[in-house]
């Protein structure tokens, strides 16, 4: 992530960090204290919140419309329902991309997806 910043392919970078049932993200530099949550997880600090202007989703599975399986904690749901202006990119190896899934009333299609064969846009 620092490559890319120094690049100048990417400005400011943040990572999640779980608030109650809610997902915020917050500003990562090399500086940043990470901490344990009560999953297990690293996270950062809870300092400098921001809404990012690209999300990189974690996927179990992704069809090529963009409808998306996760993890099944809903935190990614929840966020792109109350920022829906938010571009989203799901991560996911290419074998598990299918034909097709169900797709739920509070689901959002994701954007494009990356996996190990390149970007892909819907």
């Amino acid at each position: 992530m620092q490559k890319m910043q120094a690049q100048g392919l990417v400005g400011l970078l943040a990572l999640p960090r779980l608030c109650d049932q809610e997902m915020q993200f917050f500003v990562w530099d090399s500086t940043t204290v990470m901490e344990q949550n009560a999953y297990g997880l690293t996270e950062p600090e809870a300092k400098r919140e921001i809404e990012p202007d690209l999300l990189l989703v974690p996927c179990v599975a992704l069809c090529h419309d963009g409808v998306r399986l996760g993890y099944g904690g809903g935190y990614f749901d929840r966020y792109l329902k109350q920022h829906p202006r938010v571009r989203t990119v799901g991560i996911l190896v290419e074998a598990f991309l299918c034909e097709s899934l169900p797709m739920e009333v509070h689901d959002r299609q994701l954007d494009a997806w990356i996996t190990e064969k390149g970007l892909f846009e819907r």
